[in-house]
């Protein structure tokens, strides 16, 4: 029994330094939740499209820093990068892993020390490798203090040991950054944070304490970012970023003895109100430096987040300046031949609803930069010689909150996922692309829904609908538009079922404050396209227009490549067809029946006549009726295969069975009750393949089977033994028509796959279920699972692997390969 993981998507944590970029390997870390992921937006091994390679777990809290140990030579610069990654944590901790790269491509972490004794949140990590192989690392804390380790060297086996604690009790650290002195061997620590200056500290031995030597001022608002190279002339440069929406360098080079304090007073004036004026410090008796301010950059709108420097190969190398700020742009400072300092490339987003960037980094030989933003989205560019254009590129993404539930597609071509970050997601596989081979990538292919409410549940109607429940009281149906099909087809060389053609819009647009998807046609967006380059032509500049309901620009362009975030946030929209209006409280379920005809739904609820299901017919969008049966908020609702019976559980711990009635008032009539199925909530339930029975989860930790007949009705047919944690989710597929195979998802994250072989006795239904895998941590979740969906409910061949879905509260959402060698 084997279980590989074929996706993981989740966004990237909201924080300052929560990505960095091993130019070396050409690979990614960056923090996910709890999870440290390890993305290669180039293939390892092979000339694959980007995608994550693998997922680390360790910490219990979300990881707010992540940082590639940097191989120093002995004037302080980068010569390579090891294959250790620092993390910083909301649980205090920091861990050292060494990362491993497979043959077939993927990744594993290996954590090889968890450093703790910090009080608080770390906030921001540094870390190198001296030329004699010991290291340090500095470390940031929500406890007021600053944590310096030292570690004699890796190959020694000796671990980092706290060297120094830099207590700042009236202020608090955001930032840091090292480098070792100009012709010196002591090395300079640079702390910012919200004190709003920049502090400096030296060290003149390895095993020496840092020495505080002096504050920066300028800076008008908190320091972010800090980061030193060196330029062409041996001298040291710091670049801090600020809130201010400035950039300040400051210059570190040795002290010359001679020199001469020359100047009029209006000069030494307007240095002392600038904070431009030379300021001397040491490092030991011997060494003397001078810092002072070389330029001041302006050129962002917004706060500055994160400043990084190109990576030189010597000093004579010039630099380059990264910087990434809330004004959703990035910008490249270069330094002209006169020295003045000056924006050569910006890039970022022009208008919409999305917020700035936290970080950004250079990639391999500093032809490739990347930035995260406040969502959790990376955004990546490219160099493009033949054109002398910065060209943006695929990346990968997902939910940045807790993710509620998925669903395949009727035929599993596509997933939809909904989460508390307001969104439906759609993902497939990139088929389309030339160097897939037999393993293709996936990737997020549409947005379908931007709301704004937290999404609760969704379910699939065909495999150009589905309908989506939120906190409202308000059930969506959504029919996809025809850029959608084309775009799909194109991308994954799936042609799906289009149905009803006639009529169909193009695409969907939001109204600027409204929440539902417009559907746009071609007579609509002909007119205005022609509306909108008019008034182009006459003020000379594009712009957005907003007519109507509808806000342009959009685009009907087939996808070449799996959409960009903007495009995903503005042109994959799918057009809202219904409302269905009767809940009335925040939606928390939904299920479509198998001939695609009728809705159940379920709201929050704390007394009977809100617990009520709520039928809706599909053709017309009305109401049908209710059904009654439960007491409390319905959490689970399912159709049997043949749509013959339906199912409900309840926090109130009663099973309901419903059966289907031809000629009766409402399509399905309550027959049986059990009033206490389980001890707890009755989290999940599902049929089995062949409608013979179904199974039910529990938060008493127990799993149920049961079988039910009008003639015999409702009757336990096995309970598997107790579980260690609640069952919060479970899903039953069939495997070469000889086992039943069950996947659950558990409170504490777990995953587990359990098989039964079935009975050649007709109607018996097997009661012995044995586990054959639990699911490592690096491929399961960290926290509840809400949901375990099998892509195919029937598999036929023992070479075919069974595809398993899941996503939980810890913000991701994955796909694992399970193979059962049966």
């Amino acid at each position: 029994m084997s279980v590989c993981g074929k996706f993981v998507s989740c966004a990237c944590n909201p924080t300052t330094g929560a990505l960095d970029w091993n130019q070396d390997e050409d690979l990614i870390a960056y923090a996910a939740s709890v999870y440290l992921f390890i993305y290669a937006p180039r293939a390892v091994s092979a000339p694959l499209p980007p995608r994550v390679i693998g997922s680390c777990y360790g910490h219990k809290g979300r990881i707010n820093c992540v940082r590639w140990m940097r191989q120093w030579d002995e004037q302080g610069i980068t010569s390579s990068f090891t294959r250790e990654v620092l993390t910083g944590s909301s649980d205090n901790s920091i861990i050292v892993w060494k990362i491993e790269v497979n043959d077939d491509g993927s990744s594993h972490g290996v954590p090889i020390q968890v450093i703790k004794g910090a009080k608080d949140t770390i906030t921001s990590i540094s870390c190198a490798t001296y030329a004699d192989g010991s290291s340090i690392a500095v470390a940031t804390s929500g406890d007021q203090n600053t944590y310096i380790y030292r570690r004699s060297g890796e190959e020694s086996g000796d671990g980092f040991s706290l060297l120094q604690t830099l207590s700042t009790p009236h202020h608090y650290f955001l930032t840091t950054a090292l480098a070792i002195l100009p012709q010196s061997s002591s090395v300079v620590l640079a702390c910012g944070g919200d004190d709003m200056k920049v502090h400096l500290y030296t060290q003149i031995s390895a095993a020496s304490q840092f020495q505080f030597q002096d504050a920066l001022l300028g800076h008008e608002d908190w320091v972010q970012g800090l980061d030193f190279g060196h330029d062409t002339n041996g001298s040291l440069l710091l670049a801090s970023a600020s809130q201010d929406c400035m950039i300040r360098l400051w210059k570190i080079v040795p002290k010359v003895e001679d020199s001469n304090d020359v100047g009029d007073e209006d000069e030494k004036i307007l240095s002392k109100l600038l904070h431009t004026s030379e300021r001397e410090f040491s490092a030991g008796d011997q060494e003397k430096f001078v810092v002072s301010l070389d330029a001041l950059l302006y050129g962002h709108e917004n706060k500055i987040f994160d400043v990084k420097w190109s990576r030189q190969t010597s000093t004579l190398q010039p630099l380059r300046l990264l910087s990434a700020s809330f004004d959703k742009t990035m910008v490249v400072w270069n330094q002209d031949e006169s020295g003045v300092w000056a924006d050569s490339v910006r890039v970022g987003n022009v208008g919409g609803n999305t917020l700035g960037f936290f970080g950004c980094c250079f990639g391999p030989n500093n032809k490739h930069i990347i930035a995260h933003a406040h969502q959790g989205t990376l955004h990546e560019w490219s160099y493009n010689e033949s054109n002398d254009q910065w060209e943006p590129k695929v990346t990968v993404g997902g939910h940045f909150k807790s993710v509620y539930e998925l669903t395949w597609s009727v035929g599993g071509d596509y997933m939809l996922s909904v989460g508390a970050d307001q969104t439906t997601r759609l993902f497939s596989q990139w088929k389309s692309s030339p160097n897939c081979g037999d393993d293709p990538s996936w990737h997020e292919m549409a947005r379908p829904q931007v709301h704004g409410y937290d999404m609760r549940c969704v379910a699939t109607i065909s495999d150009g609908k589905f309908v989506s429940g939120a906190d409202e009281k308000v059930l969506r149906t959504f029919d996809a538009p025809s850029s959608f099909f084309n775009s799909f087809t194109k991308l994954t060389g799936v042609t799906l079922e289009a149905g009803n053609t006639e009529g169909q819009a193009l695409v969907a647009s939001v109204p600027a404050l409204g929440l539902s998807n417009k559907a746009v046609f071609g007579d609509d967006l002909a007119k205005l396209k022609a509306q909108k380059e008019e008034e182009d032509n006459v003020n000379g500049v594009p712009s957005f227009r907003s007519t109507g309901d509808v806000v342009y620009p959009v685009s009907v362009d087939v996808f070449e490549h799996p959409p960009l975030e903007e495009h995903l946030t503005q042109n994959s929209l799918w057009p809202e067809t219904r409302k269905l209006y009767g809940h009335g409280y925040e939606l928390i379920c939904v299920a479509c029946n198998h001939a695609q005809t009728l809705l159940a739904s379920a709201c929050k609820a704390s007394k009977e006549k809100h617990a009520q299901l709520r039928l809706w017919d599909l053709a017309t969008g009305l109401e049908l009726g209710s059904l009654e049966g439960h007491a409390l908020t319905v959490v689970r609702i399912c159709f049997s295969p043949d749509d013959e019976w339906m199912i409900s559980t309840s926090r109130d711990r009663a099973l309901c069975i419903y059966h289907r009635e031809e000629n009766g008032e409402l399509p399905y009539k309550l027959v049986a009750k059990k009033e206490k199925a389980h001890d707890r909530i009755i989290w999940d339930a599902c049929w089995s393949p062949d409608g013979k029975f179904f199974a039910t989860a529990s938060r008493d930790k127990r799993v149920k089977l049961w079988t039910f007949s009008l003639e015999q009705g409702l009757e336990e047919v096995a309970m598997l033994p107790k579980f260690k944690e609640s069952v919060t989710s479970m899903d039953l597929c069939a495997a070469e028509s000889k086992f039943l195979v069950l996947a659950l998802g558990f409170d504490n994250g777990d995953v587990r796959v359990l098989i039964s072989e079935l009975s050649d006795e007709e109607g018996k239904i097997e009661t012995s279920w044995n586990e054959v895998i639990a699911l490592p941590k690096d491929l399961a979740h960290a926290a509840t699972v809400r949901s375990v969906k099998w892509r195919k409910k029937i598999v036929h061949s023992a070479k075919e692997p069974l595809e398993l879905a899941s996503c939980g509260m810890d913000q991701l959402v994955r796909i694992n390969a399970v193979s059962l060698q049966l």
